[in-house]
């Protein structure tokens, strides 16, 4: 219902070529992470892996405003396990000529396991551990601090353009603020960061 919706609202009376509205989607969230990172991924692309399980949110969105600068493909595994439709998006973008078989992964070893690891850096895939870069702290606002350091790096970051002058502050309780904020970050002249913190109360991060 949403969908005719908004597809008849961008509609007008002299409208010849009205918006053809298009799904992507799979049988579950692991499936669809996989169908998005499908539609975008590139053979020059880093690939991006964090938690797509229950309450497991913050690291990807914390992320945000980084792969949206970077227009990276983005899969979110269960954690513990590898999901078989990701492990086949994972096949694809190796498959590619040119893959530049650079992997972001986010989080520490408890929110993506050494079922991903493993299979990254085994012969089937061919990673070398240089080019496997997890970014991970104790919990999700230290994450979401080092997330927002790497990306500035000059030296060992992206070279996306972050810099220290522009910082969003989001909620870490739930995840519509900072989503929201992301594309809208990645889009300024200079790259904006987006950091989680707590509603309430204060964090050291």
């Amino acid at each position: 219902a949403t969908l005719t919706a908004l597809t008849a609202a961008v509609r007008t009376a002299t409208d010849l070529t009205p918006a053809t509205p298009l799904r992507v989607s799979g049988a579950n969230r692991y499936a669809t992470s996989a169908a998005v990172a499908n539609r975008v991924m590139t053979p020059t692309d880093t690939l991006v892996i964090a938690n797509g399980s229950d309450g497991k949110w913050a690291d990807a969105i914390a992320a945000g405003q980084l792969v949206a600068a970077g227009g990276w493909p983005v899969l979110l595994p269960d954690g513990s396990t590898l999901d078989a439709t990701v492990k086949t998006e994972i096949d694809d973008w190796v498959a590619m000529p040119g893959s530049s078989l650079r992997v972001l992964i986010l989080g520490g070893p408890a929110s993506v396991g050494k079922a991903v690891t493993d299979y990254l850096l085994s012969d089937a895939v061919g990673l070398v551990p240089a080019n496997l870069r997890r970014v991970g702290g104790a919990e999700r606002y230290q994450t979401a601090l080092l997330i927002n350091v790497y990306a500035a790096d000059p030296i060992n970051g992206p070279g996306l353009g972050f810099n220290t002058d522009s910082i969003a502050l989001a909620s870490g309780s739930s995840p519509w603020d900072a989503l929201a904020s992301a594309s809208w970050a990645a889009s300024r002249p200079t790259p904006a960061h987006v950091h989680l913190v707590p509603s309430t109360g204060s964090d050291a991060n």
